[in-house]
């Protein structure tokens, strides 16, 4: 933390906050494979509907990649490794 404790208060440990949520990915999902190649080309693939196109950026807006690996960009700001079921 970038804020030193006031008088009295004690500090928090960053360790024990809990990470919230694991995020799996599942190439079986529908939305995984068309968000991963937006991510990759900006591209929404010409099949996909007008309601296929708003959700493949939607879902997008909230992962990154980095390298080869996918993240999940919290509403903390904190990235987040994707799993494959192999990992998790």
């Amino acid at each position: 933390m970038s804020e030193l404790p006031k008088e009295g208060e004690e500090p928090i440990d960053n360790d024990s906050l809990p990470d919230g949520h694991i995020f799996l990915i599942d190439s079986n999902d529908p939305w995984y494979g068309n968000s991963l190649v937006y991510l990759q080309t900006q591209r929404v693939p010409p099949q996909c509907s007008r309601e296929d196109r708003r959700r493949i950026r939607h879902h997008a807006k909230h992962y990154i990649i980095i390298g080869d690996t996918l993240y999940h960009r919290g509403v903390d700001s904190i990235l987040r490794r994707c799993l494959t079921h192999e990992e998790a």
